[in-house]
């Protein structure tokens, strides 16, 4: 925990119990493209494919006459996105797409005809951290909240801590 300004704070105690912590939306391709018949430098093809952050736009990208590697530069060009190729031990790969930031707010919507060719799936859902301080809860889409000004940044989920805020009478 932190203060920006420590003679905002009010000595006492506040009990704190983390519920949910952010995390950022994480989607990777089901279709696992084997780097020997389709490589990374394989044109895709299979028309649109549509990325939505939150509640912004849905923007088109053509896969035509695309590698997966033009793709994923493609799809880097959104803000709040970030694509990546991921390999696995025998040469194989899938295409990963997360935000970059953690919260709901950052949820990922993915679509378009190009979408089936990958079969995308939501590994890693986005969420808000959620905890409750002295019984009133709290939500936030980064693991940090200031109540009272004190700032608490929030690392695992669970448990109950008790943050004591005392006078410095130490010279």
């Amino acid at each position: 925990f932190d203060s920006d300004d420590l003679s905002a704070l009010k000595t006492g105690s506040m009990r704190v119990q983390v519920q949910k912590l952010a995390q950022k939306d994480v989607w990777q391709s089901n279709n696992q493209f084997d780097g020997t018949t389709v490589t990374k430098d394989s044109k895709v093809s299979k028309g649109d494919l549509t990325i939505k952050l939150g509640s912004g736009e849905a923007l088109p990208i053509s896969t035509e006459n695309k590698s997966y590697n033009e793709l994923v530069i493609e799809i880097n060009k959104i803000s709040g996105v970030q694509a990546s190729i991921v390999e696995n031990s025998t040469g194989g790969f899938s295409l990963s797409i997360k935000s970059t930031e953690t919260g709901t707010a950052n949820k990922i919507t993915i679509g378009g005809g190009a979408s089936t060719h990958f079969g995308f799936a939501n590994v890693l859902e986005a969420k808000d951290m959620q905890l409750k301080a002295d019984g009133v809860n709290y939500s936030s889409s980064s693991n940090t909240v200031t109540i009272d000004g004190l700032k608490i940044t929030a690392t695992k989920k669970g448990g109950d801590s008790t943050i004591n805020i005392e006078n410095d009478t130490t010279t």
